[in-house]
């Protein structure tokens, strides 16, 4: 009796101690919420009470909800969630949410730039206890087969015990534009024309009519978690656009720490992208599957600091949208600007003549793209008029570099401004990238005219391509000057490209894939210039061998770090062992060039490549020559116009590398020649006119 009695005990405590756990256990899903439309600026304690108290206990971010096209659909979104790619919906327009063809969604995207595996989420969690309210939930668990195996209802109590719920909360849609108007027409991609059109683009405010649909979304979250488990992981996201005028970042909250939630995929405090859901979910629920090791997101962190985080997030969006419709204006402003001031130059230095402040000019106009980057130490999206802020103060940031450069140096007036004005336009890009994983805010580049719109789910750190085109060849300018002038100039030159190399090409920093090749060519070819060394087929096939290697070099490092804190370096090494790296590679050529065929864009580069070498080697300097006037523009006109052109080829950004580093270079160029005698009298000479007196400057 009393061994029966002991045992009755033992027995009575193992079930009391072993039900909590088994509570425990039915009491902590995974739960996502989706929802289109919302962004953190409709998120207030009067409008959403219920959203704004989860924020309140939770990490948030604003979602890059971005897929394929400007703009993304629920489908679009939902789909993305499901296949941990962008995805896209096979008409240009919106479907209803659950009424595709799975089958033509399937070969939709098989054929779009991505590639997106849909339901590759569904076969991850096939051993998973899965279930889904709504038909965007569904679908992003459906598998691969188009089969969804899980539980479904349109009530979260029936499904409560699962260990992922999946629901879908609807969407707020702007009345007359709501994302539809192509519905039923074949799906086109967009353009290099759409391209260019989308930079002029932005979002007005929303109409009043939406207000009660961001009510009722509130209501509709709140009641919901009424329902969901106090333990339970809770993500919360945006998974599309409310109107197809522009892109826009969207809301995202996690029950994970406090503060700025953020990925290793963007490495910025308070933003993600959609397709770091995929890997979060899978990581709460099977942190070990192979999939991981190829997927393009990151999983989402909380975060580890208190900040307003909803003011902090709706001035992150502010300042996004705010910049978004003046990139276009930017760029055909400044381009015009360096176009009509590049002809005056020449034209007045062809007679010979004196125009008294353009060079000066010029080298303002030089000093205009690294004025947008510095302009967003101030907070211009806050005032009245955001876009007079804008650009009076670039304007004024322009002003000040130039006057800076000229007022430093006493004695070269010529060279020495231009590489005064190269050297603060390459620091101020080294010290971004050096700065920005230390700091809680945007880089300079980031929501820039200049460099890269977060909306857009581009590149979110590191140096983009117009950003590497400006740093690079502030960095030739600067310093190709200084080596031309001290005893060991070919180790200083030396020492600054290699760095310069290390910091573009590291995954932690610059990020960059072709910016580290193009930057051996121009090191490369600066070095012979300066020490007139004649080029040799040698010379071609080592230069380009080694900027080849570099770029790898980068890439396998990167590879070779575990697979959550890879950047797109590693991934791309990732790609090509699955078997894509040939799709990425001729993507990147057709995009370089307007979407033409990768093998003509290759046919081009190659024909450009053979004439620029024939030309270098009949215009070699021999060292029985003359130095050359303005020796500045001897050493650098070519390293930096090859530089250019490589670093198109290798990035996707096309013409706009060359454009805007030429917009630096070439009015550099222009500048020194305005200011100097020698070099107006070499023109003046060709075109018969009278030579300038000595002591004349512009």
């Amino acid at each position: 009796m009393k061994l029966r009695a002991i045992a009755g005990i033992l027995l009575a405590l193992c079930s009391i101690v072993a039900a909590p756990s088994v509570a425990a256990e039915e009491e902590d899903p995974v739960v996502v919420i989706g929802f289109s439309g919302l962004l953190w600026r409709d998120v207030t304690e009067e409008s959403t009470p219920n959203l704004y108290k989860f924020v309140e206990d939770s990490s948030g971010a604003n979602m890059v909800v971005r897929t394929v096209e400007e703009t993304t659909c629920p489908t679009e979104g939902w789909l993305t969630v499901g296949a941990g790619q962008r995805a896209i919906d096979p008409v240009n327009g919106c479907q209803k949410v659950g009424e595709g063809d799975w089958a033509g969604l399937k070969e939709a995207n098989q054929e779009s730039s991505y590639r997106a595996e849909l339901g590759l989420l569904g076969d991850t969690l096939q051993d998973q206890d899965v279930a889904a309210v709504g038909p965007g939930a569904k679908l992003a668990l459906t598998n691969s087969a188009g089969e969804f195996t899980g539980e479904y209802s349109d009530n979260y109590a029936d499904v409560a015990g699962s260990d992922l719920i999946t629901v879908d909360l609807g969407a707020i849609r702007y009345p007359g534009d709501e994302l539809s108007s192509h519905q039923g027409d074949e799906y086109r991609p967009r353009g290099a024309i759409d391209k260019f059109l989308a930079a002029f683009k932005g979002t007005d405010a929303p109409p009043p009519e939406v207000v009660p649909q961001i009510e009722e979304l509130d209501a509709r979250f709140g009641e919901l978690m009424t329902e969901v488990p106090p333990n339970a992981k809770i993500l919360v996201t945006s998974v599309g656009d409310a109107q197809e005028a522009a892109p826009q970042l969207g809301f995202m909250a996690v029950r994970d720490g406090e503060g700025l939630a953020s990925s290793d995929a963007t490495r910025q405090p308070g933003l993600v992208q959609l397709t770091d859901v995929f890997p979060t979910i899978v990581s709460w629920l099977e942190p070990d599957a192979p999939v991981l090791e190829r997927v393009v997101g990151s999983e989402i962190r909380g975060g580890d600091g208190v900040v307003d985080v909803a003011s902090r997030l709706a001035d992150d969006q502010e300042r996004s949208e705010n910049v978004r419709p003046f990139v276009g204006p930017f760029y055909v402003g400044v381009l015009l600007l360096a176009a009509v001031t590049g002809l005056a130059a020449w034209r007045v230095l062809r007679r010979g003549g004196r125009v008294r402040g353009l060079g000066r000019f010029a080298a303002w106009v030089a000093s205009l793209p690294v004025a947008s980057l510095l302009i967003n130490v101030f907070p211009w999206w806050r005032f009245a008029v955001p876009w007079i802020a804008l650009f009076a103060g670039m304007g004024l940031i322009a002003g000040l570099i130039v006057a800076v450069a000229y007022m430093v140096p006493r004695r070269d007036k010529v060279e020495a401004p231009i590489a005064i004005i190269g050297a603060i336009t390459a620091l101020t890009l080294i010290i971004d990238v050096l700065t920005d994983t230390v700091t809680s805010h945007y880089p300079l580049q980031l929501a820039s005219l200049l460099g890269t719109q977060p909306q857009v789910g581009g590149r979110f750190y590191g140096l983009s391509n117009a950003s590497f085109a400006i740093m690079a060849v502030g960095l030739l300018l600067a310093a190709s000057y200084v080596a031309a002038r001290v005893r060991w100039g070919g180790v200083f030159l030396a020492v600054v490209g290699v760095a310069a190399i290390l910091i573009d090409g590291s995954a932690t920093l610059g990020a960059d894939f072709g910016g580290p090749p193009a930057l051996v060519v121009g090191f490369v070819l600066a070095g012979l210039l300066i020490y007139r060394v004649r080029l040799t087929p040698w010379w071609v096939l080592g230069t380009l061998l080694a900027a080849g290697a570099t770029s790898l070099l980068f890439s396998v490092i990167d590879y070779l770090r575990p697979a959550a804190e890879r950047s797109h370096l590693g991934r791309f090494i990732q790609t090509v062992i699955d078997g894509g790296g040939f799709e990425v590679i001729t993507r990147k050529l057709s995009q370089s060039l307007f979407g033409l065929p990768w093998w003509m864009a290759v046919s081009v580069f190659v024909l450009a490549g053979v004439v620029a070498i024939w030309w270098w080697y009949h215009h070699t300097p021999r060292p029985e020559k003359e130095e050359p006037s303005i020796p500045l523009l001897r050493h650098t006109a070519f390293p930096i116009i090859a530089t250019l052109v490589f670093g198109m080829v290798i990035n996707d950004s096309g013409v706009v590398i060359p454009a805007i580093g030429l917009t630096v270079a070439g009015l550099g160029w222009a500048a020194m020649s305005l200011e100097s005698v020698k070099g107006r009298e070499v023109l003046a000479g060709t075109a018969g006119a009278e030579p300038v007196r000595d002591g004349d400057t512009a």
